[in-house]
């Protein structure tokens, strides 16, 4: 059993290296996530897909490849070889000429049949500095990221404090038993809830970390 990435048609791929076992493909909700940038090289353009578990957020693969307009972009990740056959992620991109925006299939397949599939376009977005690739920079951080979580982050918070609330309400004597039944059973649902918006917060911050190829240059 194996994870892997396949480069295919001159594409220059790095695939970040996740603990995602057969197990976890196979239990999965998949879903994938896609982002087109400019890079500081004309010509040169970033695709980045974030592929994890809908209901968990477990990061299942990251693949992040460099292309040229007109060029058609290919890669597919996932476990190969499993007890009970494969699982895959198949991604098939083209950045228009003008390279204003990338047409795009995702595909799931299992044991080479494909159980779903998505398809569009997407706009290209401006990748003007570190910052957009999830670099640190001095006095800013994960600055995007960071941003694009803050509502997260603030729901996070509020489950922390309800939680702390209901644990200072539990050590008080005054408490009855039904009220303490509530808020236990109340604390259990806090917990699940703060483990899920952990896992997307993480699953973010991961994402913006993910490396990228800068030493090689697609084929022509």
């Amino acid at each position: 059993m194996k994870n892997f990435g396949i480069l295919v048609s001159g594409i220059v791929l790095a695939a970040a290296a996740h603990a995602a076992t057969f197990q976890d493909w196979a239990d999965a909700r998949p879903e994938s996530q896609l982002d087109v940038a400019r890079t500081a090289h004309p010509g040169l353009y970033k695709v980045s897909a974030l592929v994890r578990d809908a209901a968990t957020q477990k990061v299942l693969g990251q693949p992040t490849l460099l292309t040229k307009p007109g060029q058609l972009s290919t890669v597919e990740i996932g476990i190969d070889k499993g007890p009970q056959g494969s699982y895959m992620y198949r991604l098939l991109l083209t950045v228009q000429a003008d390279g204003t925006a990338a047409t795009f299939r995702s595909e799931f397949l299992r044991n080479g049949q494909v159980t779903g599939a998505t398809s569009g376009t997407l706009q290209v977005q401006d990748e003007p500095n570190a910052l957009a690739t999830g670099q640190r920079q001095e006095g800013h951080g994960f600055l995007p990221v960071e941003l694009g979580l803050r509502p997260v982050l603030q729901e996070l918070a509020g489950v922390d404090a309800e939680a702390k609330a209901l644990e200072l309400k539990l050590d008080t004597a005054q408490t009855t038993p039904a009220e303490r039944a509530q808020a236990e059973e109340r604390l259990q649902v806090l917990a699940r809830e703060r483990a899920r918006l952990s896992l997307q917060i993480s699953a973010a911050r991961e994402r913006a970390r993910s490396p990228l190829v800068m030493h090689l240059s697609a084929a022509n």
